[in-house]
């Protein structure tokens, strides 16, 4: 990416090197020192009292409707705008650790809420209740989207007629 990329640039790349970073108001081309990382972290920590992971949203979901004492149906969602699986590619393992190195504030920002995520789940819940309650959320979505959605496939842009209705789409 080095070749590519230049920091001189600035608003117009910043989405091409630790964008969460970015988005956080910080300096997405920082090196990134222990000492700058960890203030960094705890600054985040002190303005967000719960940061949810993607990739574990029906946990994260189960987590915020106990943090806020909601009901099941408070936190029941469907996707929208999902990616279809045919157009995710993984990367090899080199890759993915070229891409730790290229995005290491992110990688490390990750990494951080991904185990206070998870450390606050066992405090909080437990992996026995923590399971059945992420059962109970899925079930209800199931029936939800039965109920309310015509069919759960992705759709493709050109596939949704009413403008107001279609998400933002890239490509």
């Amino acid at each position: 990416p080095g070749t590519y990329y230049n920091e001189s640039q600035g608003l117009r790349n910043a989405y091409a090197r630790n964008g969460m970073w970015f988005d956080l108001g910080f300096d997405n081309n920082a090196p990134a020192a222990d000492a700058y990382v960890r203030a960094r972290l705890a600054d985040v920590e002190r303005r967000f009292q719960l940061v949810l992971i993607a990739e574990h949203f029906d946990e994260s979901m189960v987590l915020l409707r106990h943090l806020l004492r909601w009901r099941l149906d408070d936190v029941v969602s469907f996707p929208l705008n999902l990616r279809s699986p045919g157009s995710v590619t993984s990367l090899a393992p080199e890759g993915q650790e070229r891409a730790k190195r290229w995005c290491a504030l992110d990688w490390r920002l990750y990494q951080h809420f991904n185990r206070t995520f998870w450390a606050r789940l066992r405090t909080e819940l437990g992996p026995r209740r923590l399971r059945s309650e992420v059962a109970q959320l899925q079930a209800r979505q199931r029936e939800l989207q039965a109920l309310c959605v015509q069919d759960g496939a992705p759709k493709n842009k050109s596939q949704i007629t009413d403008l107001r209705l279609r998400p933002y789409q890239s490509g």
